[in-house]
């Protein structure tokens, strides 16, 4: 088990370390092809550079968000839930997110070795597209990786990362949705049989205190 994280680690963080060196390459490429357009001479092909940059950034940092629970998740449901309940649900949508994964990665990477053989070159700049096709795959790849360290970290009973940030997220969701929280979890609010005890002995004090005599309870 400890292997298979050690490898997540190494293969997801060297994947979002290219990706961010994508993310930078695609917002230098950017700034510098809009300089170039307002000086008259535009980048050609600038559509199809960005939208391989930015597919790649995509793809590549799969994997180390998955790992560090970054997707989003919508948990107003299943905080509800019993704790067999929940992990039971966490398993089954993992496990469903690790076969989309894998199944994307494997037709992808044959998708890529049609591209390799037929030689498709991109309308613009006919330039070769299969190898931005094999980075997609990787990093879906990287994504199921993830996915089944994380799948056997659930069944194993740890706790995810994200669990200590639950009631923090549900409480936020009932405040936003004029939700009644569930028992426990706010403080109650005073019985009206006490507020009404405490009424009663400050209005004695008060008679007390001038004398007066304090009219019978009703």
């Amino acid at each position: 088990m400890q292997a298979l994280e050690k490898f997540n680690r190494w293969l997801n963080g060297g994947l979002a370390w290219v990706a961010g060196l994508a993310l930078i390459a695609m917002m230098l490429f950017t700034v510098g092809d809009m300089v170039l357009r307002g000086l008259g001479r535009p980048v050609a092909g600038s559509y199809e550079i960005i939208g391989w940059l930015s597919a790649g950034a995509m793809a590549l940092a799969l994997g180390y968000t998955q790992l560090h629970r970054g997707h989003v998740a919508i948990d107003l449901l299943t905080t509800r839930l019993g704790g067999r309940s929940r992990a039971a649900i966490e398993l089954v949508t993992t496990l469903l997110a690790l076969l989309l994964f894998a199944a994307v990665a494997w037709y992808l990477a044959r998708y890529g070795r049609v591209l390799h053989q037929t030689g498709s070159l991109s309308e613009t700049l006919k330039a070769i597209v299969y190898p931005w096709v094999y980075v997609v795959a990787a990093g879906a790849a990287g994504a199921a990786t993830a996915g089944a360290e994380v799948r056997s970290s659930t069944g194993a009973g740890r706790v995810p990362a994200h669990a200590a940030s639950s009631r923090l997220t549900t409480d936020s969701a009932h405040s936003l949705l004029f939700i009644q929280p569930p028992a426990g979890a706010a403080r109650s609010a005073p019985h009206p049989v006490s507020i009404r005890q405490s009424d009663a002995a400050a209005d004695a004090r008060s008679c007390a205190a001038s004398g007066r005599r304090r009219p019978p309870a009703g």
